[in-house]
């Protein structure tokens, strides 16, 4: 999503994760030069997403795509584990 602002967000869902886990989801996010986010938000519980420089078609999709690659390879599935979380 490009809001347009400075910022391209992407990965975007609904969940809370281990803190531990998302330091590490983190982590693989920052080597791509991107952040990973995970805060309880007013009225609408967990949240979750990436946030990286909004630097425009095809480097904003190049930094999502790494970004996945990176978690990936890392064997960090997101989605399992807010399953895995809630359940």
């Amino acid at each position: 999503m490009n809001n347009g602002s400075g910022e391209y967000f992407f990965g975007l869902g609904r969940g809370r994760l281990p803190e531990a886990f998302a330091r590490r989801v983190d982590e693989v996010a920052r080597r791509h030069g991107a952040t990973f986010v995970n805060p309880c938000m007013p009225g609408e519980d967990y949240r979750y997403w990436f946030a990286a420089p909004n630097r425009g078609h095809p480097f904003d999709q190049a930094t999502a795509a790494a970004v996945h690659a990176g978690l990936e390879a890392e064997e960090l599935d997101i989605e399992a584990e807010v399953a895995r979380c809630s359940s």
